[in-house]
């Protein structure tokens, strides 16, 4: 067993639900799709390193398993940028939500002439004490 898993204790049971984590669950969500996306290049990694000592053994052809190694690069450069390609959209729908909520919450905020002419009449907008 490498390394890196001893002592690892795993999870069996189902995922909590993101309105059962704190806070909404958001940064616990933000930060596990991170670790996880870390985990998978790990992976990767792995496989191009075994690969690289593959090319140096006496046993495969250099140019092939070079080549196997360039593919295996192409998939994870491809697959990085499709789930990237879904986190930006994710960050676009919440920016345009945000966006909508800030433009709501203003519209419902006194402008400052109002918040002047409120003061300045003792607390009576029309100036009648």
């Amino acid at each position: 067993m490498p390394s890196e898993f001893r002592g690892r204790k795993w999870n069996t049971r189902k995922q909590q639900s993101s309105a059962e984590l704190p806070g909404g669950g958001r940064k616990a969500v933000k930060m596990h799709f991170l670790t996880e996306l870390y985990e998978f290049n790990q992976a990767f990694d792995r496989v191009i390193a075994t690969l690289k000592r593959m090319e140096k053994t006496g046993f495969t052809l250099p140019a092939i398993v070079r080549g196997w190694r360039a593919q295996v690069v192409s998939i994870q450069i491809e697959a990085n940028r499709e789930l990237l390609d879904q986190v930006e959209a994710t960050l676009n729908d919440h920016e345009r939500w945000a966006r909508q909520v800030l433009r709501k919450y203003q519209k419902r905020q006194p402008n400052k002439r109002q918040l002047k002419t409120i003061t300045s009449a003792g607390g009576n907008a029309n100036g009648k004490a």
